[in-house]
């Protein structure tokens, strides 16, 4: 009985963290800037692209700051 719950308490972690949130690192070139401009995506649990709509919140980091801000 002890090794089933053992096991049963692995694959719940396993599917959690499958299903965790994530942070993207994601990058654009910018003919306006000369360079690749770099950003950060945060995806949320259970994100899923072909529902069409989330909230967005957007930071924007100071003068001299980078995407990690």
């Amino acid at each position: 009985m002890k090794r089933i719950l053992s096991l049963l308490a692995v694959t719940a972690a396993l599917s959690a963290s499958a299903s965790a949130s994530s942070v993207m690192n994601v990058s654009i070139a910018s003919k306006e800037l000369g360079r690749d401009w770099s950003y950060n995506v945060y995806l949320p649990t259970g994100y899923n692209p072909s529902k069409a709509n989330y909230p967005v919140l957007y930071l924007l980091h100071g003068n001299g700051g980078n995407e990690n801000d």
